[in-house]
């Protein structure tokens, strides 16, 4: 399965910003888990919100395709 450009761009800005880290973290729900992402990290500039902005609108954008796909469009007369 091949990674789409927005999904690889926006792990490289995690990487890039440290607003991902790796290890073992106790998240509020009480489990585990081997990462933890701090969004606040990755949107320190306007520069850098917009690039978490674009993957975010690129994300629901391929859900609604998904969606529209298995679903159908409506359409109203």
């Amino acid at each position: 399965m091949t990674m789409n450009d927005y999904k690889r761009e926006f792990l490289l800005h995690l990487v890039g910003t440290d607003a991902i880290r790796f290890g073992s973290f106790r998240l509020k729900s009480g489990r585990l888990s081997p990462y933890f992402i701090n969004i606040a990290d990755a949107m320190r500039t306007g520069s850098d919100a917009v690039k978490v902005a674009n993957a975010y609108v690129a994300r629901i954008k391929e859900l609604e395709f998904l969606h529209n796909r298995k679903k159908g469009k409506v359409y109203v007369d």
